[in-house]
């Protein structure tokens, strides 16, 4: 199925209704505030990396950066995110999350990390901050 065939698949029938749709339809399009807090760390020593850089990229929506910053030393970076979507019945499918790490230095390899499943939580379930700290983000040395 193609990308143009999901969006107007989920362009919605103007129905409010929250239940999911049993014709494969995504639920209506809403845009939320979040603020996603990740740990980066060197993947051989586990010591936190400071000052590379953090960005957010909308690959499935609106196709943009919706934040980016850097990693402080402790390793942890702290985006305020704003114009998240929430695609009820569609996170998996439209929606593309991805955070994207590099070293401005070249000293690690860039990395990128799927956010889908941290952002849905930030909405729904933890208050609007999705903090992934426990998790964190290795970055292999080049």
């Amino acid at each position: 199925m193609t990308l143009l065939t999901l969006l107007a698949a989920c362009s919605g029938s103007g129905d409010t209704d929250s239940a999911p749709s049993s014709d494969g339809a995504c639920g209506e399009p809403s845009e939320h505030s979040v603020v996603l807090v990740v740990k980066v760390v060197d993947a051989v020593s586990g010591d936190p990396v400071d000052a590379v850089d953090v960005v957010l990229d909308d690959r499935g929506w609106t196709y943009e950066d919706l934040g980016s910053t850097t990693t402080g030393v402790d390793g942890v970076a702290s985006l305020a995110l704003e114009g998240v979507t929430d695609l009820p019945d569609c996170w998996g499918t439209v929606l593309d999350y991805v955070l994207e790490v590099s070293d401005p230095t070249g000293f690690y390899t860039d990395s990128e990390s799927a956010m889908n499943n941290a952002l849905y939580n930030g909405i729904h379930a933890w208050g609007g901050e999705a903090d992934m700290t426990a998790s964190p983000i290795e970055l292999d040395p080049a």
